[in-house]
């Protein structure tokens, strides 16, 4: 994978491990960065796009309280 940069690398490969982890906030405040840093580079949108995608999907699948028993 070609990165513009190496603080790019470490920004992007930081948020995917915070993704990974569980952790939501932190990953989308890098992925913005990395976005706000290499506004060229496609790949940190598609990632970004990617995981509210996923994000938003569950909470449509998720019950509700009112569907718990």
């Amino acid at each position: 994978m070609q990165y513009p940069s190496e603080d790019i690398k470490a920004f992007y490969e930081a948020a995917v491990l915070y993704e990974e982890r569980g952790d939501p906030y932190h990953a989308v405040k890098l992925y913005k960065k990395v976005i706000k840093l290499a506004p060229e580079w496609p790949l940190a949108y598609a990632r970004l796009g990617q995981f509210y995608k996923n994000r938003c999907c569950l909470l449509y699948t998720s019950p509700s309280p009112r569907d718990r028993g």
